[in-house]
């Protein structure tokens, strides 16, 4: 969920941090502090806060608890190096140890109003990734973002404003 806020920005390397002028103006965009209202399937809401710094992200459960029995805080680090922004962290909030990486390919390199842009999301962890898709626009304020699951059959809604 984090990392789908960070997708639809970009910043890069592998130790964080932007690189190039584009990575600058990108990570400039996608820092600061971020509310998130996310609609999973079978419609269940959600709303948590999402903290970006040039390197780092942290996720925080929001009024309608965001994952509930879990960690109050879910963090990890963020990069992009040219189009492709990389995610690391746990897996999920409460599981520090199962570590993952996310990858989203073909970030633009600018935000542009009401333009919409569609993104490979890879997601790390066996033998070779899941590759999802995010389809993501900004418009009026807000960031939205659907994420759809690689076979088609699931998809998650989050509507991003700064906070």
């Amino acid at each position: 969920m984090g990392s789908s806020v960070l997708a639809a920005c970009g910043n890069g390397s592998d130790s964080g941090g932007s690189t190039g002028p584009v990575g600058q103006a990108v990570s400039a965009f996608v820092r600061g502090k971020w509310r998130v209202d996310a609609v999973w399937r079978g419609g269940v809401p959600s709303t948590f806060l999402v903290k970006i710094t040039a390197s780092n992200w942290t996720v925080e459960p929001g009024e309608h608890g965001a994952w509930p029995n879990a960690a109050r805080e879910w963090n990890g680090q963020w990069a992009l190096q040219g189009t492709r922004l990389t995610l690391k962290g746990p897996w999920r909030p409460g599981e520090p140890g199962v570590m993952r990486k996310w990858a989203a390919l073909d970030v633009p390199g600018k935000i542009v109003e009401a333009e919409s842009s569609r993104l490979i999301w890879k997601i790390y962890g066996g033998v070779s990734p899941d590759i999802d898709e995010l389809r993501v626009r900004y418009a009026k304020g807000a960031l939205h973002i659907v994420h759809i699951d690689g076979d088609g059959r699931n998809r998650t809604d989050f509507t991003c404003t700064r906070a």
